[in-house]
């Protein structure tokens, strides 16, 4: 199947956008996420290895098609997870513009209830791949969940026993990061564990993240 160039619709910028780096539209609901960086704050150009990032801002566009054009005025709009985590223990920190941005948000997917972000945190240092993270550090955040119903914060999701506690992430590809929700209302999200070489399955109703 191929989309020649001269059928394509051009949308424009949300106003409230300087850039637009994420989109993901839902068809059932016709609503459309849109990811990037407001007009407030601007791209800093200080991302971690100059990681694709989605920026720091989020929001959802209803009755998107039906608008017939545009962008109609968000439903809501959130932030995203961008700033300087650490970068003096071990971590892997490079950029052009110092100081280095060590939390930001690579991937964002929307099942069910929510809407999950990954980050692309250079964590696969700290403590070790082998040490694990014991039981968690809370300053590193490795999914995120957003109420799809206001953008609101619901919580996060954490690697578990099974794992030592310990995913590195390092989302580098959109395709590392996947959710879905089950007929019976489980969620399983799978995310990449770059040092392992393996992808860490999390499964859950999740209708409270404190087992996380």
């Amino acid at each position: 199947m191929s989309y020649p160039q001269a059928n394509a619709i051009h949308y424009g910028t949300p106003t409230i956008f300087s850039k637009v780096m994420r989109a993901n539209y839902d068809a059932v609901n016709d609503r459309l996420y849109v990811a990037g960086w407001s007009n407030s704050s601007p791209d800093p150009g200080n991302e971690n290895y100059a990681t694709n990032t989605a920026g720091n801002t989020l929001a959802r566009y209803d009755n998107f098609e039906a608008h017939g054009g545009g962008f109609p005025v968000a439903t809501w709009v959130t932030n995203l997870p961008y700033g300087m985590l650490r970068d003096n223990d071990s971590w892997n920190v490079s950029c052009s513009a110092p100081p280095c941005a060590t939390q930001m948000v690579r991937n964002i997917r929307i099942a069910g209830n929510y809407i999950f972000v990954d980050n692309a945190d250079p964590i696969y240092t700290h403590p070790g791949a082998y040490t694990g993270l014991t039981l968690v550090d809370a300053a590193v955040f490795y999914i995120r969940a957003y109420k799809v119903a206001d953008g609101t914060f619901a919580g996060n999701v954490w690697p578990g026993s099974q794992v030592n506690y310990f995913s590195t992430n390092w989302n580098d590809i959109q395709s590392s990061f996947t959710t879905f929700q089950r007929s019976t209302g489980e969620y399983l999200i799978f995310n990449q564990n770059e040092t392992n070489s393996s992808i860490n399955l999390y499964r859950g109703l999740l209708q409270n993240f404190s087992q996380y």
